[in-house]
């Protein structure tokens, strides 16, 4: 709130009312979205880490020759304009398989806290067999 002087020497204090409107009601919508509990999180987690674990595995297939084809290039063998764009849509692929592979062992470090949440959530059967 502003502080301001009226006539009389006395401080009163200035009405409330926002400057920008919008924003006040950007920060009320926020607040009413529900919040991910901890739970919710971790599942979100595991299931990212099991689409990119996927990834990988496609991701390693299409790039399982990639290693012979470069060698070529360091052999005095002759190199075929299509072997060379072939071999240049496989580079394409081992780098976008190395970005995946990265972005994998992110992802399964930090799905590990997930994975032990949701390992301490489950109910035995011992506990199950406590509720009849």
């Amino acid at each position: 709130m502003v502080a301001t002087q009226p006539k009389n020497g006395m401080q009163a204090e200035a009405s409330a009312v926002p400057t920008n409107p919008g924003v006040t009601e950007l920060s009320k919508s926020r607040q009413r979205q529900p919040q991910e509990n901890n739970t919710e999180k971790a599942i979100k987690e595991i299931k990212n880490l099991i689409t990119l674990k996927l990834k990988v595995q496609q991701g390693r297939k299409q790039v399982a020759g990639v290693r012979e084809a470069i060698g070529r290039l360091f052999s005095d063998e002759e190199l075929a304009e299509a072997e060379a764009q072939q071999l240049l849509e496989q580079i394409d692929a081992l780098g976008d398989y190395i970005k995946l592979r990265q972005q994998y062992r992110l992802a399964r470090e930090k799905a590990r806290p997930a994975l032990a949440l949701l390992e301490e959530s489950e109910i035995s059967e011992d506990e199950i067999l406590e509720f009849n």
